[in-house]
């Protein structure tokens, strides 16, 4: 097409540019002056760069029916990528696929366009992000990725989820299987679970093993729901695993004739959404690596409403399977969601410690921790340990267990130095065979040595924009920053989470939407602190 100033390229086999210059010469103009490479190939085709450059304006679009594999190589130049309905994007770099920036395999400076119709593999050799170009629905997603990935932001997969390989952490965002209940997805699960939360559709019918692979850093914890009677509304019910040292203390409750007085190494919240209610259902949760289990067909699935209620039982028992490393709890007959739990009789198995509470306290700028314990098992020692932002911890101190106690036990000590901010301790206890168990995370905000906010706007620029803006960050602290656009009127037109550390931090903004001119208030937050600028669009 050289009459019309555009030139077309239908490629049907790989891509390889190892040096030399792709060059667009044309004359440039809103409609004429560009090239189009399309990738048109029926399955997987190749793009591998390892050297050369693109000048010019050249773009590439991956049509329906073709799955470009771009592994650890960066698509750039100035034109633009779309990735269109029905295709796919395989993709390797830790980054993953990004907006705007030099980040993800993506780096075109023109329009980057990933369609929610499109399917997308992440399979990278090195911790991967999914990054903020995935789309908030997809069509199929897989992941394949030992080192893991981390979720950027919530997604919802409308056909296929895959787990081949790796783990997903999704910190506070969600991963959802499912559009609607005439749309529940399909889970195809190898290997892999999510760290966090995944969240399923569910139609108003009677449902057979219905899998949330969740689990902990260390273990998979799946959660295994079949409906026997048919839910009264279809909608989402959404599953987590904590790991926590949990006890009943001292309230012990009896279950199929056992009297049952202690509980595991954490628990799966369960909760429903979107109108979901009714039914009854068996459950069947995966408890590896339950510490202490020495007779798992003594283990019972138990309940509570949350984590202010009493553990206790609904439904019938039906005795545990597995082994003790891998044992598998049942029930039947339960009706309400909520936390769900392992307990076991005192006499059949001990876990290592029965924690009565863990508290960190701020007092003269310094953080108290406290602990107490109503027995230990093989206790070794205790760890407290400290974090800025909740998923990284070192340790603060150490103190020895009491090895074998039945005894209440309290210990105590002293964070001289705490992090400004906000910070988050944890208790680590480790058994003298090396196991350990971590107690629920505690909140500490120190204003000392803070201003109003742990973060402020350096600047923004350009101001008037016309299609992006920088915005440059200097925080205090690592966190997760949520930035939202909005005009006039307060309507939300976009709206992303910032990961930031310590010191600067630049982030560009690309507008996809075609804003209209006019005024528009850039909102930053952390927490309930809130930081706002006014941007202009021409």
């Amino acid at each position: 097409a050289l009459n019309d100033g555009v030139t077309k390229l239908n490629l049907t086999g790989n891509f390889l540019q190892s040096g030399g210059n792709y060059i667009e010469t044309s004359i440039t103009s809103a409609t004429y002056g560009y090239g189009n490479i399309y990738f048109v190939a029926s399955g997987t085709q190749t793009f591998t760069r390892t050297g050369g450059t693109f000048s010019g304006t050249i773009n590439m679009i991956v049509n329906s029916g073709s799955i470009l594999d771009v592994g650890t190589s960066l698509a750039i130049g100035s034109g633009s990528f779309t990735l269109l309905s029905g295709g796919g994007l395989n993709m390797a770099d830790p980054g993953g696929i990004s907006n705007s920036g030099a980040t993800g395999n993506i780096q075109v400076t023109g329009t980057r366009s990933f369609n929610t119709g499109a399917d997308y593999t992440y399979y990278g050799s090195s911790s991967q992000i999914t990054g903020n170009g995935l789309p908030s629905t997809v069509h199929n997603l897989t992941f394949n990725n030992a080192s893991g990935i981390t979720l950027t932001s919530s997604t919802s997969v409308s056909n296929t989820l895959t787990f081949t390989n790796g783990n997903l952490t999704t910190s506070s965002d969600t991963l959802t299987l499912g559009t609607s209940t005439a749309a529940l997805g399909t889970l195809s699960r190898t290997s892999g679970y999510v760290i966090g939360y995944f969240k399923r559709w569910m139609a108003a019918a009677t449902a057979s093993n219905v899998l949330f692979p969740v689990g902990s850093s260390t273990d998979y914890k799946g959660a295994n729901f079949s409906y026997t009677s048919a839910p009264t509304t279809g909608g989402t019910i959404t599953t987590n695993f904590v790991p926590a040292v949990l006890t009943t203390n001292g309230n012990n409750f009896y279950d199929a004739s056992d009297s049952i007085q202690v509980l595991g190494n954490g628990y799966w919240n369960t909760s429903a959404a979107n109108s979901f209610a009714g039914g009854s259902f068996s459950l069947d949760l995966t408890a590896t690596n339950l510490f202490g289990v020495s007779n798992f067909n003594a283990l019972h699935l138990t309940r509570r409403n949350n984590s202010g209620s009493a553990w206790g039982t609904q439904g019938s028992h039906v005795t545990t399977t597995g082994s003790n490393t891998t044992p598998i709890a049942h029930r039947t007959g339960l009706t309400t969601l909520g936390h769900f739990g392992v307990g076991s009789p005192r006499a059949s198995n001990y876990l290592p410690i029965e924690l009565i509470y863990f508290n960190a306290r701020l007092i003269n700028d310094r953080v108290e921790l406290s602990w107490s314990t109503a027995s230990e098992i093989n206790d070794e020692f205790f760890t407290v340990e400290r974090s800025d932002d909740g998923k990284n911890f070192e340790e603060v101190f150490r103190k020895p267990g009491a090895g074998n106690s039945t005894e209440t036990i309290r210990y105590s000590g002293i964070d001289q130095n705490p992090l400004k901010g906000y910070s988050y301790y944890r208790l680590k206890q480790t058994d003298y065979d090396g196991h350990f168990t971590f107690s629920e995370t505690r909140e500490i905000l120190n204003k000392s040595g803070l201003d109003e906010a742990p973060f402020e706007i350096v600047s923004v620029s350009p101001n008037p924009f016309t299609e992006v803006f920088r915005i440059s960050l200097k925080a205090k602290q690592r966190m997760t920053v949520d930035f939202q656009l909005t005009d006039v009127k307060g309507q939300v037109v976009f709206k992303d989470n910032i990961e930031v550390r310590e010191g600067i931090n630049n982030y560009s903004y690309s507008d996809q939407t075609n804003l209209e001119k006019g005024l528009y208030l850039i909102n930053l937050a952390y927490k309930d602190e809130i930081v706002t600028k006014k941007i202009i669009k021409q």
